[in-house]
């Protein structure tokens, strides 16, 4: 009879892990550096990097609400190293989206500086084939070549 009863809490301690385990799994398993390489090739929206950010932030904080400690029989399990764990693998995927986000945007805006300097340089340039002493003459109606009454 205790071996059944043991056989049977140690199941159930199985089947709590596995359930922690497959329900987290994508947080620690995924290649963060390999993945943030293929999200900054796709070019992504702002609105998808909002997305994601808020997503491991909730993630965060349902792990945080979970038990700390369960009682599976005459097991009691804590989780609270885990929890630690999986929390710090959200706040590290939350900072990589907002390193990519922030580096997206810098290089935004160097390229619109550029941008600018480029116009600049050429509003400030000379047209070509004239030479300084040469200016535009614009004839007014009342100028002294038109003809008078």
């Amino acid at each position: 009879m205790e071996f059944t009863n043991l056989s049977h809490h140690h199941l159930l301690l199985h089947h709590h892990l596995l359930l922690h385990r497959l329900r987290y799994k994508h947080i620690w398993d995924v290649d963060k550096d390999a993945f943030m390489r293929r999200y900054a090739k796709a070019n992504r929206a702002l609105t998808a990097f909002e997305t994601d950010i808020a997503r491991y932030r909730e993630l965060a904080s349902d792990i945080q609400s979970e038990e700390g400690y369960s009682n599976i029989g005459f097991i009691r399990v804590d989780s609270g190293p885990l929890k630690q764990a999986l929390m710090e693998h959200c706040k590290k995927w939350e900072a990589k989206f907002t390193h990519l986000l922030n580096t997206n945007a810098a290089d935004e805006i160097a390229t619109l500086y550029e941008n600018i300097a480029k116009v600049t340089a050429a509003c400030n340039s000379k047209p070509p084939g004239r030479t300084p002493h040469t200016s535009l003459r614009v004839s007014s109606p009342t100028s002294p070549t038109s003809p008078s009454r």
